[in-house]
């Protein structure tokens, strides 16, 4: 499903940031050059996601530097700056992640496009999602342990946004449907996505039996819209080997769901 390099970035919430670094060991077990970077803000990571972390303002700098250090690390994770007082990175501008891709100094690059203050579930704001438009794939990530819990901050970040594209009223429990909605709505969580991107659905966090249950019963949802804009829906574990439990191609409707 994903081959021959190019830009992925991961929109929606619960758990973009460990599929980012499990996405950047798998391509780099490979052999393959990494970039890991974000357009928002991400905690920084520790030495066992990424080895290698540069921050650099400039563009020219920054360039000279991943030249330079892609000769002795597969895998670079890449920031504006840092967040005072915070252990957190500052992201790039999607021009300069755009310019970087033009440059042909990675074989993949790997963007975190939105933010969701750890919470499992989501919808955008009106300046969210920041995708480059260079995205060649663009996964939509939800937490699955949201799933049957209350329509609160808690558990969903803007869950007064999520009401509105759900047509759930705060408070009410999360259902399958709803998640449908999210992911398949022109106000949901690939809201702004370029055209071209092929857009894959990451259900996380089916460590338990039930929570891969409903993983499952969204992907059934999803099979019967006839969505023809997602091209595979994935239940897994971004955090687990194997990170991938269950999928669906939708298109062929092959898959062992």
């Amino acid at each position: 499903m994903m081959e021959n390099g190019g830009v992925v970035s991961l929109v929606g919430s619960g758990g973009k940031t460990t599929l980012m670094f499990h996405l950047a060991r798998e391509f780099a077990s490979a052999g393959d050059s990494v970039l890991t970077t974000t357009t928002t803000k991400i905690c920084r990571p520790s030495q066992h996601q990424s080895a290698c972390v540069v921050t650099a303002g400039a563009k020219e700098p920054l360039f000279t530097q991943l030249d330079d250090l892609r000769n002795e690390h597969l895998h670079i994770t890449v920031a504006a700056g840092h967040v005072a007082g915070h252990k957190k990175l500052i992201g790039l501008n999607p021009d300069v992640i755009s310019a970087i891709h033009q440059a042909n100094l990675f074989r993949w690059i790997i963007v975190e496009a939105d933010g969701s203050r750890r919470r499992p579930l989501k919808a955008p704001a009106d300046h969210e999602p920041v995708i480059p438009d260079c995205t060649k794939w663009i996964i939509g990530v939800l937490g699955l342990s949201g799933v049957g819990k209350p329509l609160t901050e808690e558990w969903v970040y803007r869950h007064e946004l999520f009401a509105q594209v759900t047509r759930l009223s705060p408070g009410d429990h999360v259902t399958e449907e709803a998640v449908c909605e999210v992911l398949t709505s022109e106000k949901g969580i690939f809201k702004d996505a370029p055209v071209d991107a092929i857009r894959l659905v990451f259900l996380n966090q089916a460590d338990m039996r039930q929570k891969r249950v409903a993983g499952q019963k969204i992907v059934e949802y999803l099979a019967r819209r006839h969505t023809g804009n997602l091209r595979r829906v994935v239940v897994g574990c971004a955090g687990h080997d194997p990170a991938v439990l269950d999928w669906l191609d939708m298109n062929s409707k092959n898959g062992i769901v």
